[in-house]
Parts: C-alpha cells; sequence; structure tokens
C-alpha cells in the first residue's frame, strides 16, 4: 500500500486546500473533522478525486476514533484546534487543555504504530515580538497571546513524546493564509473579513495604526509548502512558511481600495486600539524549507487578492 494521508481537523480552508492538492497528486487521503456533514467546498473536492478522499466524523479526544485512523494512514497532518483566534482570549485555560488533549493522542498514537506527523504550528504567534526581521526558525518562542502559547505547548508535547517513547514529527510555522475559500467574519483572516465589510459597505475595523503586519501567503501556495515539506522535508526539525515580505493592514485596505473602485464601491476604516494580545509585525524567513524543497510563493499578493474578491463577491451574492 502506498503513501496514506490523515488530515486531522481538515474540513476547513486550509484543510480543504490541502485535500485538493493531495488529489493533484493523486494520494489517497482521509480528513477528520467535527462536523457530522461533509463541509460543501471540501465535498466538492471529494467528487473530483472520486475513491482517493474519505471523510470522517469525529472528534479527536477521542482516542479509540485516533487510535483507528492513525493505525490506516501512513502520515499525519495535524491542523485541528478547538477554538478560532478572535476568541481565543476568553478562556485560556480551557483552551491550553482541549488542544492539549486532542494532541497528545495524535502523537501518542502515531508514536506507537510509527507513524509520520507533520504539526501545523504558527508562525504569526509563536515567535511573539521580535526586533528582527524576518525571523527564521532557531528565534526564541515567546508568545504573547494564548493561541500563541497553545501552539507552543503542542510543539513542546510532540519534542517530549519524541524524547520519550519516538516520534517522528515536523513542525511547519505559517505566515498568514488568504483566498479562495477563506469565510469572513469568524474571527480570523483580516483579508477575506475586510473585503466582505466593502461588500457589505460596512467599516474595516483596524486595531492600532496602520494595523498588523503580516506575512501574507495565498492558500494553494500555504497548501503546495505543506504537501512538499511532508514529502521531501526532513521529520525532527521546523520549517517556516512565508513569503519574507509583510504587510500593514492598511498596505492590505490601500490594495483592496483599487480592485473595489473599479465596481464603485469604497472602502471604510474603523481603527480601533491596539490588543495586547496581537503582535505588532510578523514577517518570516522561509529560507530553510527553499532550500529542502524548492518551495517558492506563486501567487503574488495583487494576483491572490484579485482572485479573493472576486470569489467572495460570488459567495455572499449566493
Amino acid at each position: 500500500m502506498g503513501d496514506r494521508i490523515l488530515l486531522i481537523g481538515g474540513g476547513g480552508f486550509l484543510g480543504t486546500a490541502l485535500a485538493e492538492n493531495l488529489a493533484q497528486r493523486r494520494l489517497a487521503f482521509t480528513v477528520l473533522s467535527r462536523s457530522k456533514t461533509c463541509p460543501e467546498r471540501l465535498s466538492q473536492v471529494f467528487k473530483q478525486c472520486g475513491d482517493l478522499g474519505t471523510y470522517a466524523s469525529g472528534d479527536c479526544r477521542d482516542k479509540r476514533l485516533i487510535d483507528e485512523l492513525i493505525a490506516r494512514h501512513t502520515h499525519v497532518i495535524h491542523l485541528a484546534y478547538a477554538n478560532m483566534r478572535g476568541v481565543s482570549c476568553a478562556d485560556p485555560s480551557t483552551e491550553l487543555m482541549d488542544n492539549l488533549s486532542c494532541a497528545t493522542n495524535v502523537f501518542d498514537s502515531a508514536a506507537r504504530h510509527g507513524k509520520k506527523i507533520v504539526l501545523i504550528s504558527s508562525g504569526g504567534t509563536v515567535y511573539g515580538s521580535s526586533g528582527k526581521i524576518p525571523i527564521n526558525e532557531e528565534h526564541r518562542l515567546a508568545p504573547i497571546s494564548s493561541y500563541g502559547l497553545t501552539k507552543v505547548a503542542i510543539e513542546n508535547c510532540a519534542s517530549h513524546i519524541s524524547q520519550t517513547i519516538g516520534l517522528k514529527y515536523m513542525i511547519l510555522r505559517p505566515g498568514n493564509a488568504y483566498g479562495i475559500g477563506q469565510i469572513p467574519f469568524r474571527g480570523q483572516g483580516f483579508v477575506a473579513t475586510a473585503i466582505a465589510s466593502v461588500l457589505r459597505a460596512e467599516p474595516v475595523l483596524v486595531f492600532g495604526r496602520p494595523g498588523a503586519v503580516r506575512d501574507y501567503v495565498y492558500i494553494t501556495d500555504m497548501a503546495e509548502a505543506i504537501a512538499l515539506a511532508m514529502e521531501k522535508g526532513e521529520y525532527g526539525k521546523s520549517y517556516n512558511i512565508g513569503s519574507g515580505r509583510g504587510n500593514s493592514n492598511d498596505e492590505i485596505l490601500h490594495e483592496i481600495e483599487r480592485l473595489v473602485a473599479l465596481d464603485g464601491l469604497v472602502v471604510q476604516k474603523e481603527y480601533l486600539p491596539s490588543r495586547p494580545q496581537d503582535v505588532g509585525s510578523i514577517i518570516l524567513d522561509a529560507s530553510r524549507l527553499a532550500q529542502k524543497t524548492d518551495w517558492r510563493p506563486v501567487v503574488g499578493l495583487t494576483e491572490g487578492l484579485e482572485r479573493t474578491y472576486a470569489w467572495l463577491k460570488n459567495y455572499l451574492h449566493d
């Protein structure tokens, strides 16, 4: 039997893009999601890939389910997260425990079955505030949000299990993914929410001025980076996924203004105080990944925003 990939928490924005990438590579995969019914966009991927893809509904805290699924796969990509970033400060202790419970189940089972784990962490929060730009993987981990703290704890959990009972794992720290398929107003995804706000003639909320600087990577480029890392990356290593360039909220809105002006729309901005949990600037050095896999972003910011705007116009209209 060839490689078979298990995407834990794969029913969302990134998971769907990754499933599509794996299908294009003709790799068999299973998506595990908490949703009882397969999300619409993911269903479309399954229809196109035939019997390559399988959907499973369940909770990653279910030890028996996780063990059964992992035993049948060669690689596990762990994307699951119990809380959305925008509300992650409401109950940090519950957030930490729920996610560690899930991660421990996954890592323990993978170690016992001798499976490879690709852990999707966060390049935007685990490093915290830094004067160094761009940030490479050797930078200290100093998160300032409960989301970042939880991601670091999950990384440490993988390291502990690797050292105690053996676990072959790789850590990926992605920048800000955006693009077709990202649903707005869900607590994360500035680009999608900003464009949707403009289409609804509502103000775009910006925390601080000129807003946070982030390293934006188009969703298909992000999925390609993960697939290449799984195939060619070195297990036991960490890899950033980023463009090496940063754009503030205001710079993103300036680009959006140019797009929407063609349809006679305007961007309304509402500036609010900066939030203590937001890192001011994150720009990632992804040269380690590039050297190992030859990955480079293909879709530039202008093209990516154009694609996203066109998709959201149809999505919100429907």
